[in-house]
């Protein structure tokens, strides 16, 4: 099976609006799995499951760790098995997602209030500190903490 292509993509996408649509990848982008890390754990620590684990089949994991990898038979079987096992995982992730999207059980990616960036007051300056942290005690005239000189 093959990784997923942009046509799957936008099958999953059809009927969202913009902003489901945005939803939708931001979430999938975040939570899919890289079939070729999926080979790499597979080749070298394949014989312990974390192969498996990383493909979110925990008790196929479990086995293969504690029989080193059906004595090394079952981790070269996943050498060829696991980049499929990821896409079909991927697959079953996009489905969940939109499904979840449609249905406004996933909320859009969380921006502050105003749009995300610093809003300067009306006046033009910047008032405190940008990141909305308590003004900054008073220093000195030389910079220094201290109102007073040593």
């Amino acid at each position: 099976m093959a990784e997923l292509t942009p046509v799957e993509l936008e099958y999953y996408q059809q009927g969202m609006d913009q902003n489901q649509r945005m939803t939708f990848m931001s979430h999938y982008n975040s939570q899919k799995k890289d079939r070729v890390i999926g080979l790499a754990l597979s080749i070298i620590v394949g014989e312990f499951g974390v192969d498996r684990f990383y493909a979110g089949d925990v008790g196929l994991g479990i086995l293969k760790l504690v029989t080193f990898g059906g004595c090394l038979v079952w981790w070269f079987v996943d050498l060829f098995l696991i980049m499929g096992r990821i896409d079909e995982v991927n697959r079953a992730k996009a489905h969940e997602i939109a499904t979840m999207v449609r249905h406004g059980a996933v909320a859009p990616p969380h921006l502050p209030p105003g749009g995300g960036g610093y809003q300067y007051p009306q006046s033009g300056q910047p008032q405190g500190d940008p990141r909305g942290y308590a003004n900054p005690k008073p220093r000195g005239e030389d910079g220094s903490p201290w109102d007073e000189k040593w």
